[in-house]
């Protein structure tokens, strides 16, 4: 089955559906399609069983179906005909019974992994689908999904776009990773200035005499002896198979996870049986033990003679025998519950104490071979102010080599300067294809004093959060979300607006491909119209959907 990147939906069909419990058809034209009725009548039905037919979910991504599936219904059906870009009709059927799904395409058994490979993923589709699914259910997730969409840009593309001067100075220099390139260069900076004051300190040292700078070299080579000394006794230690980052997040993994148990619902079922069962049982007692001859009836306020009486006891004597029978069988339904719920609680807690340990275990050592790793960082630091000094030594024209440094400190500067305009470009050119009408969307961006690439997603309609939106802005920002998902992902499915009453015109995107529009209107029964002309609902009694 090849992908299908365009399609219009021409029927669907639903039985046991949410609130139709026989079969229902409706009909849709290729281009918008206006679903009009008031409340409670299925117009948003409609958007469940489109989701749940392509993508096995509800409208929002909702993988619990058993609200999907009407109450008096054994059997969920659903099925959609639709054409595709070539005008072919095909034919999408899913059932749900007894918790089985099965799915069939154009009359073949097939897989919801199929279905992925023909229309996306469930992020991709219902980004198309659903307007509000984009922000409201994925959030910051959906940068995820645009970082995937998103086209490439090439290096040349990027040099192209840059100033002459910028050109020709990253000429020949390796940045196809600019963060990469400006972090070495940045380093290498910060090497020669660390180098220039040392430098400028053995120029100092010079100046005392080169008896303190012997005796400075000596000392230092001794440290360095002393520090590999210490590296050698942990030489034995073998190398550890995870950061010490990923094991301290493991660690509060563990610690944060929660005892969960799966009787909760039934223990709290057998709580309230026995609440009223024991109100019930001392109502009874008290009573069986007021009754008297005399006594007026409860029932028909007759005074009750011994025989009266007698029969009465009879009847709350059995009474209480069945309020006791039930109670015993809940008591002793909970007291297993809750003995099932506390080894099991045990057992995880022994669990969750074991992999701490271990873990704990294992941080104890990473943290060992980092200390061991900066040792090593330091002994290379001294072999190279063991290296300086003996040059020093040797080679008491030390300005003229600070000059030198400071000539390719500027340089590298220079170079970072150029690369962080790069970087910037960069970054401009491929979130270029986000830029919408009113809705603005930012995946990251560039800190100019440092060239460090900051990972954001901010998400704005006409310059406002989302959470300040009214409805009918986020519908709207949400009908724009939608065709850049078309527009990056090649991609023409159709889109269904529910609320539709909230957006008086569409005035800020142009849609393309197929598109519904749920909207209320009071006291009038479920209706679809299209190009002008009307078609109501199916035969079935549309009146009772929900």
């Amino acid at each position: 089955m090849e992908k299908i990147n365009d399609f219009r939906i021409l029927e669907l069909i639903i039985s046991g559906f949410k609130g139709f419990s026989e079969p229902q058809t409706f009909q849709f034209d290729y281009g918008i399609n206006f679903i009009l009725g008031d409340n409670g009548l299925g117009k948003t039905t409609i958007a469940e069983a489109i989701a749940f037919a392509f993508m096995g979910t509800g409208f929002f991504g909702e993988k619990t179906l058993d609200r999907l599936q009407n109450g008096d219904a054994k059997e969920m059906f659903v099925s959609v005909k639709f054409a595709d870009e070539a005008g072919e009709v095909h034919e999408l059927t899913k059932t749900r019974k007894n918790n089985a799904n099965g799915i069939t395409y154009d009359g073949y058994n097939v897989r919801q992994a199929d279905l992925y490979n023909l229309f996306g993923d469930k992020d991709l589709f219902l980004s198309m689908f659903n307007p509000l699914y984009f922000i409201e259910t994925l959030g910051t997730d959906g940068k995820n999904l645009l970082e995937k969409l998103l086209p490439a840009v090439s290096h040349e593309e990027v040099l192209a776009a840059l100033p002459e001067e910028t050109r020709e100075a990253l000429k020949g220099e390796n940045i196809l990773s600019p963060e990469t390139y400006i972090q070495n260069r940045r380093a290498e900076v910060k090497g020669l200035e660390e180098d220039l004051i040392y430098m400028q300190g053995q120029a100092d040292l010079l100046e005392g005499g080169a008896k303190k700078a012997q005796a400075e070299l000596a000392a230092v080579a001794a440290e360095l002896q002393e520090k590999k000394a210490l590296i050698q006794e942990d030489a034995q230690e073998g190398g550890l198979p995870e950061t010490l980052a990923d094991a301290r997040l493991r660690l509060q993994k563990v610690r944060d996870k929660a005892f969960v148990f799966d009787g909760d619902t039934e223990i709290c079922r057998l709580e309230a049986v026995l609440e009223p069962l024991y109100a019930r049982h001392k109502a009874i007692f008290k009573y069986l033990h007021e009754i008297c001859t005399g006594q007026k009836c409860a029932l028909c306020g007759h005074e009750m003679e011994d025989a009266d009486v007698m029969a009465a006891r009879e009847e709350l004597k059995r009474n209480l025998e069945e309020c006791i029978s039930e109670g015993k069988a809940a008591k002793a339904g909970l007291k297993r519950l809750m003995q099932e719920k506390e080894a099991k609680l045990r057992a995880f807690q022994e669990a969750q104490a074991a992999e701490t340990a271990r873990l704990e275990k294992s941080i104890a050592a990473l943290q060992t071979q980092r200390q061991t790793e900066a040792l090593r960082r330091e002994c290379g630091e001294l072999e190279t102010k063991i290296r300086m000094l003996s040059e020093t030594l040797k080679q008491p024209d030390i300005k003229g080599e600070m000059e030198a440094i400071r000539r390719e400190a500027d340089a590298k500067k220079r170079l970072i300067s150029h690369a962080v305009s790069y970087l910037g470009k960069k970054n401009e050119l491929l979130f270029a294809p986000l830029k919408m009408n009113r809705v603005s969307i930012s995946l990251s961006e560039v800190i100019k004093t440092t060239g460090e690439v900051k990972d954001t997603f901010k998400f704005a309609y006409k310059g406002k959060g989302y959470a300040k939106l009214s409805l009918s802005e986020k519908l709207r920002a949400g009908l724009e979300i939608a065709e850049l998902v078309k527009r990056l992902s090649g991609r023409r499915y159709p889109t269904f607006l529910d609320n539709g009453e909230s957006v008086s015109v569409v005035d800020n995107v142009r849609l393309t491909g197929q598109t519904l529009f749920s909207k209320v209107q009071k006291d009038r029964p479920l209706t679809i119209v299209f190009r002008g002309s009307r078609k109501k609902a199916g035969s079935a009694d549309v009146g009772k959907a929900a």
